[in-house]
């Protein structure tokens, strides 16, 4: 990858990091606006809190909510394996000259499928309360 720094000075690395915190600038620049896949699911644990009378009873009801999403949205790193994490550095090497000839993001709709899977169910009522 190829990166520029503000002083103008340029290099290029086979890996960057991009580590500046939740609503990290790198991720978007890779992915796009955080909107399109942000899922704010500490909301959804507060909502089986509230509608269940203990908590071990609202932590099976969170992971039955939240399970199929969890497992789509993993599915996706591992279907990328190699080209996400490659095992030699022969791979390592064709993944880069790959990315360096992509000039968009690939518009697959594996992503776009497994964002979409969690449907909230209605708390606002039991967190009224």
């Amino acid at each position: 990858m190829e990166v520029a720094f503000d002083g103008g000075a340029r290099r290029t690395f086979d890996l960057v990091i991009g580590a500046e915190g939740l609503h990290s600038n790198t991720r978007g620049l890779a992915f796009g606006p955080e909107e399109r896949y942000h899922r704010y699911l500490g909301f959804c644990f507060a909502g089986e809190l509230a509608t269940h009378d203990d908590h071990v009873s609202a932590f099976a009801a969170y992971e039955n909510t939240v399970r199929d999403f969890a497992e789509q949205n993993q599915a996706l790193a591992t279907a990328g394996g190699g080209v996400l994490a490659p095992r030699t550095r022969r791979h390592l090497d064709a993944r880069n000259a790959m990315l360096r000839t992509q000039t968009t993001l690939p518009s697959g709709t594996e992503g776009r499928a497994a964002n979409g899977a969690l449907t909230l169910p209605g708390y606002e009522h039991a967190l009224a309360r």
